[in-house]
């Protein structure tokens, strides 16, 4: 009952507050936070923090050096994250491109793979099953200063592929050079022997680029071993949408040039 006379006197004396002004002349027009001025309100606070944000990277450009970033956007760089790999095409199938491995470094053409997170190439002892492929750099690791044998990862090798090729061989690690500027000491695999493997451009082997789970591997991928390296832990290819290898034999019926798959 009370709550109830204490009600009727808040409405009473706002009604009686709004007689009064309305006969001094005086209009009351009552507050309210209609829909437009919520969102009018929320696309302020929106564009203030976007302000502050954008004044914030104008001054981080204007401490950076301008002789030393003369490219508009190469102020978010840093010498440890560039690393262009040129990659060809292969018939929409495979993009490859070019590392070296070793000291001093031994080029191989290899697929950028980012479905598996293995790397291999093949090994000088490889065995007659890499006579198919008569083009292959071969990785010699008594010509590399800087080979060792992984001490923390046991047993061999050996991948099997989802359409029935595999490879196998022995762990091995060396430094891989992606770059001028970009290398990282790295378990990888020499290959001693394929089966019924085919390649696309006469490709030496494989760079996996995909993540694994820690406890799958006694090693670190590629991409965890490269990402203290990088200014942002990230990475982009760009696949190109031209065949770099229109005439080849694979587009006019005839059997592949490279490869030991029985038929």
């Amino acid at each position: 009952m009370a709550s109830s006379l204490s009600a009727a006197s808040i409405s009473a004396a706002s009604f009686s507050s709004s007689l009064s002004a309305s006969a001094m002349g005086v209009e009351v027009i009552p507050v309210q936070r209609t829909h437009n001025r919520i969102l009018k309100s929320f696309h302020a606070q929106q564009l203030h923090h976007r302000n502050r944000r954008l004044e914030a990277l104008d001054r981080r450009r204007r401490r950076l050096s301008e002789a030393e970033y003369s490219h508009p956007g190469q102020w978010r760089r840093s010498a440890k994250e560039i690393a262009a790999v040129p990659l060809s095409n292969c018939h929409m199938v495979l993009w490859s491109g070019l590392i070296s491995i070793g000291t001093p470094p031994q080029q191989f053409l290899v697929d950028f793979d980012t479905g598996s997170s293995d790397i291999w190439v093949p090994s000088m002892d490889c065995d007659n099953t890499c006579s198919a492929f008569p083009n292959w750099n071969k990785f010699d690791e008594t010509s590399s200063t800087s080979f060792s044998t992984p001490g923390n990862v046991t047993g061999k090798f050996s991948a099997v592929y989802e359409d029935g090729e595999s490879v196998h061989g022995s762990y091995a690690k060396d430094i891989i050079h992606l770059s001028d500027n970009l290398k990282v000491r790295q378990v990888f695999a020499q290959v001693t022997s394929v089966y019924e493997f085919e390649s696309c451009e006469g490709e030496d082997g494989v760079l996996g680029l995909a993540f694994t789970y820690d406890d799958e591997r006694e090693y670190k991928p590629l991409l965890k071993n490269i990402k203290n390296k990088l200014m942002h832990p990230m990475y982009s290819l760009y696949l190109s949408g031209t065949d770099d290898y229109p005439n080849d034999s694979k587009l006019q019926g005839i059997p592949d040039l490279y490869g030991n798959l029985e038929s």
